[in-house]
């Protein structure tokens, strides 16, 4: 059995401002095949590398990319360790689903004020 983990990009900026190759990236991403034995940040660090490998972001600094696990309704934060092999990664909606948006919410609500 394998581990399904959802890359969630969130665009900082309205499309006219992000950089032409960069429209169109926002939305959710679903990384399959994942090793169930990975820790999490490790099976964060393998959901990252895949969906960079999918999809080319130019100006990273104009999006926020957490990703999250869907049964266990949380954001898995990166090890940022050593390089992972890469799954098959799919855009499944350019839109947050309820079930992300709930838990990009219960995120949002832990992190410091800036």
């Amino acid at each position: 059995m394998s581990r399904t983990l959802y890359v969630a990009v969130i665009a900082r900026l309205a499309d006219e401002r992000l950089d032409a190759d960069d429209v169109g990236a926002q939305g959710v991403y679903v990384v399959n095949g994942i090793d169930p034995g990975l820790s999490d940040g490790d099976a964060a660090d393998t959901a990252l590398a895949s969906f960079h490998a999918h999809q080319g972001i130019g100006v990273l600094d104009d999006f926020e990319i957490l990703v999250l696990d869907r049964s266990r309704g949380v954001v898995l934060e990166p090890d940022h360790g050593e390089e992972r092999d890469e799954h098959d990664c799919e855009k499944v909606s350019t839109l947050f689903e309820p079930w992300a948006h709930d838990v990009l919410e219960g995120w949002l609500s832990r992190q410091d004020p800036q």
